[in-house]
Order: structure tokens, then C-alpha cells, then sequence
């Protein structure tokens, strides 16, 4: 009788000490609840536009005088959300501080996608009381989360078409001639408009310019090319450029 008891009695230290769940010998079921992760909020989408300063050139759009000069540089969007009517505002001052001007210009590309780029270029500077305001100025930036007025068709679609090819070449007059192909991968028949940028050896924007192609049905390629208005931005027709940037800036189905 005395081996049994010893017997039970060990069988019974056994299963407590090698378990922390379960039952022996009478003693209760064990439960470890695991901590419960609360689930992970999503990011906050929002847009961020900043305007790149290195980009910012000064310019006369009659190519003579200093009373229409304008700056013309880039903004991007580096938030994670699309950035709508974007708008640089630029303030100017007379030689004690006080503001005597201030103009909003619009951005080229509406809406701002994230990771996207596109030009901006100011209101003339102002020539007040035979006074030119030449270097007393501030830049600022504003942009909205939602479309504020109607967009145009397409606006903020960059899917459907593909550029299949693009070239810059001279003309017989020396003048440039930036054109392309490209192809609607889609399923519905559509427009597609471009932007091409030109840059200088540092970067800073010398000029752009817009075109499109369409109505294109789906696997049709078309040619697209561009007018290079070089003068509207104090550029000689013929002027030189060390790079530049095309992409694809809306998208109109039909339907």
C-alpha cells in the first residue's frame, strides 16, 4: 500500500512539474491568454509639395528689359497622396519691408501625383511708382487635399497608354523637334496628354512644353510630337539643353 501512495505521489510531481498547461492530481486547468496586437492604423494619406529651389531660373519673356521677368522651377509632390491646385505665390517688398505686390500661379500638372515633378512659373515681377522690385520677393506654396473646381478629363489618370519611343532631333532650320510613338494598352478608346521639360547643366528648368495624341482604340500606336515655344521663356529657338523629362500627364477615356 505504501509503494502505491509513493508511487501516485510521483506520478503526480512529474506531471506538475513538466507541464504549465493541463491537470494532475487534481489540480486545475492552466489557461495563458497571449497579449492580443492591436491592429496597425493605416498611414495618414497626405500630399507634400515642395518647390525644388535649385531648379529656379530667372527669366524676361520679351528678352529685352527687366519690367516682365519672371522665375520658372519645379515643384514635387513627395507626399502619398495626390496633391490638387497647386498654386506659388510670390510676395514682394519695397526696401522697408512692406509688401507692395503679391501673385498666385498655378502649376502645370493638376493633379500632382506622389513622387511627380512638373514646372511652375511666376506672375511678372512688378514695376510700381517707377520702382522695380528686383530681389525683395518670398516664394510660398499651397495646394489643396480634394479637386477644388472641376478638373479637366482624365486629369490624375496616368494608366492605359505606353510610350514606345522618343526622340529630340534639329530640323533643317536647327530648330528642336521632339516627337514619339505611342501605344494604347488599354481596352477602351482614349486621349493621352504629355509634358516634356527641358533642363540645363545644373538642373534648373529652361522650358517646357505640352502635347497629346488620340482618340486612340486599343493596340493602336499614334505619333505625338510637340511646339517648343522657346522665346516664351527667354530662350533663343535655338537654344541648348543638357537634359530633359517626358511623362504622361492625364488620361481621357471614352466611352
Amino acid at each position: 500500500m505504501l509503494r502505491k501512495v509513493v508511487l501516485i505521489s510521483l506520478i503526480c510531481l512529474f506531471l506538475i512539474g513538466g507541464s504549465l498547461v493541463g491537470t494532475g492530481c487534481g489540480e486545475k486547468e492552466i489557461t495563458v491568454e497571449k497579449p492580443t496586437t492591436p491592429p496597425s492604423e493605416s498611414p495618414v494619406r497626405q500630399p507634400q509639395v515642395e518647390l525644388l529651389q535649385n531648379t529656379l531660373r530667372r527669366f524676361s519673356s520679351e528678352g529685352t528689359g527687366k519690367y516682365s521677368d519672371r522665375l520658372i522651377g519645379e515643384v514635387q509632390n513627395v507626399g502619398n497622396a495626390p496633391a490638387y491646385d497647386i498654386g506659388v505665390t510670390a510676395t514682394f517688398y519695397d526696401e522697408r519691408g512692406y509688401i507692395v505686390d503679391q501673385k498666385t500661379s498655378a502649376a502645370v500638372v493638376n493633379p500632382l501625383l506622389p513622387g511627380e515633378k512638373c514646372p511652375i512659373i511666376t506672375a511678372p515681377f512688378p514695376y510700381i511708382n517707377y520702382t522695380y522690385y528686383d530681389s525683395r520677393y518670398t516664394l510660398s506654396l499651397s495646394w489643396e487635399t480634394e479637386p477644388k473646381w472641376g478638373l479637366t478629363a482624365g486629369a490624375g489618370c496616368r494608366e492605359g497608354f505606353e510610350i514606345l519611343n522618343f526622340k529630340i532631333s534639329k530640323d533643317y532650320y536647327g530648330f528642336w523637334k521632339p516627337e514619339g510613338e505611342v501605344l494604347n494598352i488599354g481596352d477602351k478608346q482614349g486621349f493621352v496628354y504629355f509634358l516634356l521639360t527641358f533642363y540645363d547643366n545644373q538642373g534648373k528648368v529652361l522650358a517646357y512644353s505640352e502635347g497629346g495624341a488620340g482618340p486612340l482604340i486599343p493596340n493602336q500606336v499614334s505619333t505625338f510630337g510637340f511646339d517648343v515655344l522657346a522665346d516664351r521663356f527667354g530662350l533663343d529657338w535655338k537654344f541648348e539643353f543638357f537634359s530633359y523629362s517626358l511623362m504622361i500627364t492625364g488620361v481621357w477615356l471614352l466611352d
